[in-house]
């Protein structure tokens, strides 16, 4: 789905909301969120996209460049799960 704007979430939430029908509970759900989307509003809060790949933790970098042998410029382009992967080939090498 991605990010999305405020605005955009509160549109959908209050359609939703309106489908249900007129009754208290409804009632009640549809101002709580009028309430936050107004306090929403008042935050300049800005969506960050999501990063592309899983990120390699610093300390599984280092053991592959310093135990691996692995090119510090090949660690930098791999994913996370990459990462442990040829870190698992690594510590089976020897089985």
């Amino acid at each position: 789905m991605g990010a999305r704007s405020d605005e955009e979430v509160y549109e959908e939430m209050n359609a939703r909301v309106a489908t249900l029908g007129s009754n208290p509970s409804t009632q009640a759900l549809a101002s709580v969120i009028e309430l936050l989307g107004r306090s929403v509003q008042r935050c300049d809060i800005q969506a960050s996209a999501e990063p592309q790949h899983d990120p390699v933790p610093d300390r599984l970098q280092q053991r592959l460049v310093h135990a691996a042998e692995v090119p510090a410029e090949q660690v930098e382009t791999m994913t996370g799960s990459a990462a442990m992967e040829r870190r698992d080939r690594f510590m089976h090498a020897g089985d």
